[in-house]
């Protein structure tokens, strides 16, 4: 189920229905891996009852919530928002319309918010061009606010790191869980498909088809992070800055309607 968004335009959404029979096909095909997927986390969860799954509200992030919904619902989904301490966010408001549209249809959810506060300036915010060449390692939002064995979304195909610590240490390790590691982009897509998930509209923001949807990402608005990666990166388009300003021209105002705390039983 694609969200959509007024800037995606009538070619983006032609080329987004070409893959619907190439996804339900896919799709019809993924019971084992979905099992597969269930039982990892289980195991999972039986050893770390305390881990959480972590979400950045993209494509695999949702796929991992759903399994890991249908295996427990009692596991607590959690998001770091990028939002400074002054209230300025910087998601774009079609990721919190992924994020309701999934608590709304996945009942009995736990679910959380630990806002990410950037302390670097982002794009076109003074301060910025200097921060770009500055040397220094960038902050990690993430691994700030998350400290408990979580389940992630991360692939072995996204990137050669990847594919190397899933071959070595399996698809769990002593701190965190992959269940969707072995999956290719085109599954995954596939699985969105036929359980009929909420996609994130940055996937179908192709310039008509002519971006690969497998190598485009959800991430917050404006960061330097994806800038600095974005000229040898093969997992975003490369030119963000063209990209985010067609389709994400604006930040989200402030915390649109917050479901932090929304947790349901």
């Amino acid at each position: 189920m694609l969200i959509t968004m007024s800037t995606l335009t009538p070619a983006d959404l032609q080329a987004w229905r070409g893959y619907q029979r190439y996804d339900q096909a896919i799709g019809s095909l993924m019971n084992r891996e979905e099992q597969n997927a269930i039982q990892e986390i289980r195991s999972f969860h039986s050893t770390h009852p305390d881990c959480i799954i972590s979400v950045s509200w993209g494509k695999d992030s949702v796929v991992v919530a759903h399994l890991a919904w249908l295996a427990d619902p009692r596991i607590p989904i959690v998001w770091v928002p990028a939002i400074r301490k002054d209230g300025r966010c910087y998601e774009a408001e079609a990721t919190f319309q992924v994020r309701d549209a999934f608590l709304d249809s996945h009942h009995g959810a736990v679910y959380q918010e630990r806002p990410g506060h950037p302390r670097t300036p982002r794009r076109g915010e003074p301060g910025f061009d200097q921060y770009m060449h500055d040397e220094s390692k960038p902050q990690d939002q993430l691994k700030e606010q998350i400290h408990e064995p979580h389940i992630t979304g991360v692939r072995a195909d996204e990137s050669a790191m990847r594919r190397m610590s899933i071959r070595s240490r399996g698809l769990s390790s002593t701190h965190t869980s992959r269940p969707i590691g072995r999956w290719s982009a085109e599954q995954v897509f596939a699985y969105l498909e036929t359980r009929h998930l909420p996609v994130h509209p940055a996937y179908a923001a192709s310039y008509g088809g002519t971006l690969d949807r497998r190598w485009l990402r959800v991430h917050s608005l404006r960061s330097p992070t994806i800038t600095r990666l974005a000229g040898s990166a093969p997992t975003h388009y490369k030119d963000t800055t063209r990209w985010e300003d067609d389709y994400f021209p604006r930040l989200a105002a402030d915390q649109p309607r917050n479901r932090i705390g929304d947790e349901k039983s």
